[in-house]
């Protein structure tokens, strides 16, 4: 993590945008060239991103926003009850500051329903290009609609879900260590249940079962200091019942829409209907990958990032791509960072010429990684 971290300063820096409530946001800047806007999950935080960009930090530049209650922003709180509003208002505050007229634009699970947000609330005017990373257009299950989020656990797992918001709205007044212990312990348990559910690979699913058993071990992994703003988006998820499928056949602009074939929060059949109802899209599954496929295939995912980024849509793709395998190098990207005259990587410098050669390129060819991807132009 400590190369993580010193990766994050020597290549990024922090820029803050001033929200309409008063707050501000930090906003990760990072490459340069063709500006990409990327909207990170609940749970997560802007940094996920960094290692799978890390390739194409040369040609673009990207611009990854801590969305409130996460990473860095945990402290900014929402401002009102539909919280997607106030998402959808940030990015625009963000684009309008920086100057970002034209833009690609990607966003995974609750930063992909930001996304279809700001297309219905008209914000989509200078997005060239948009990548959709496995979220339904809409998120209750309903008798049209059968693939909301959670599947067939729906009910069970949001039940847990307001039964914490209930049960955490008398304290959110405190600091999360001064909350009663018992409340402490089934925050931390329904997220470990959340973060459990959107991984895919045995490794990490063994990794995150334990935390559900023991809570305590949630510690490290919460950000309890904005345990409030956690607390505040659940309750818009139970509260506002989004269904953005009335606006999809009037997204204009190219479509990436990319799946976990193994995804537990969102069914692939759902996905594939979602990349029907847009007028131009296509639609990328990734085999052996879950909610997040950058956790679970990221190979195949900066394979399919660099693809986006570029624009191309290949017409006359078969099916099922079959690429050889080779070592994953991406978690090595962790541990760089950019300095006068060479790459260190490691703790080891070396030129540049040689880690791009033994990094850069095997992460941007096509024979770098032994996952199948379904990749089908719609």
């Amino acid at each position: 993590m400590a190369g993580f971290a010193w990766m994050q300063s020597s290549l990024t820096q922090t820029k803050h945008i001033q929200l309409h409530d008063g707050q501000q946001m930090p906003v990760l800047v990072i490459g340069r060239g063709q500006p990409v806007i990327m909207l990170h999950g609940f749970g997560m935080d802007a940094r996920i991103w960094l290692p799978f960009i890390l390739p194409f930090i040369g040609r673009y530049q990207f611009y990854l926003p801590f969305l409130r209650g996460f990473g860095k922003a945990t402290r900014v709180r929402f401002s009102q009850p539909d919280f997607m509003a106030d998402y959808v208002a940030d990015v625009q505050a963000m684009r309008q500051q920086l100057g970002l007229d034209q833009v690609l634009l990607a966003g995974i699970s609750m930063g992909a329903m930001t996304s279809l947000y700001l297309h219905r609330a008209g914000g989509f005017d200078g997005v060239l290009r948009y990548l959709h990373i496995d979220q339904s257009p809409v998120f209750y299950h309903s008798e049209d609609w059968p693939y909301g989020v959670f599947g067939a656990q729906q009910v069970e797992v949001l039940t847990q879900f307001r039964r914490l918001v209930e049960q955490a709205t008398p304290h959110l007044h405190l600091r999360f260590d001064r909350v009663p212990t018992a409340l402490q312990q089934q925050m931390y348990q329904v997220m470990g249940q959340f973060m459990a559910q959107a991984v895919h690979t045995p490794l990490q699913r063994a990794m995150f079962w334990p935390l559900v058993r023991w809570p305590q071990l949630m510690q490290n992994m919460i950000p309890v200091t904005g345990w409030q703003a956690l607390i505040d988006g659940m309750r818009g998820y139970l509260e506002q019942r989004y269904d953005f499928r009335d606006t999809l056949p009037h997204m204009d602009v190219p479509v990436t829409v990319m799946s976990g074939a193994e995804s537990r929060l969102y069914a692939l059949e759902g996905q594939r209907r979602l990349a029907q109802m847009l007028p131009n899209a296509q639609h990328v599954v990734i085999a052996r990958a879950g909610h997040a496929p950058m956790l679970d295939q990221p190979v195949a995912f900066v394979r399919e990032l660099g693809r986006f980024l570029r624009g191309g849509i290949n017409q006359n793709l078969v099916s099922r791509s079959r690429i050889k395998k080779r070592p994953n190098r991406v978690i090595r990207a962790f541990f760089v960072y950019g300095g006068e005259g060479g790459i260190r990587t490691l703790g080891r410098a070396e030129p540049y010429a040689e880690f791009r050669v033994r990094y850069i390129q095997p992460l941007c060819h096509l024979s770098v990684t032994g996952d199948s991807i379904d990749r089908t132009p719609m």
